[in-house]
């Protein structure tokens, strides 16, 4: 059987933070018609997201040392420079 990411998606969220069953229906099948049949990548890393670099780059900017930013994100030296210099 074939793993379904939205509806796992979904019932973590019902699960955890109180989503009705409603709500996710009408979620899933929002989602189910803009996205169906679509070819979608999901990093394995959540450092690879783009809100991630975004929040690294607004701490450098408002004055975190890199040992700082490592520590709050999980993300090593070498990446964050890496991401800073992509800017």
């Amino acid at each position: 059987m074939e793993k379904d990411l939205i509806r796992d998606i979904l019932e973590r969220v019902m699960a955890e933070h109180g989503l009705t069953e409603a709500a996710a229906y009408k979620i899933e099948t929002e989602i189910r018609v803009a996205w169906g049949g679509e070819r979608v990548f999901v990093a394995k890393d959540a450092k690879r997201q783009p809100h991630v670099r975004e929040k690294i780059v607004a701490d450098f900017a408002a004055g975190l040392d890199i040992a700082q930013i490592e520590r709050a994100h999980g993300i090593s030296r070498r990446t964050i420079y890496r991401m800073l210099k992509r800017k």
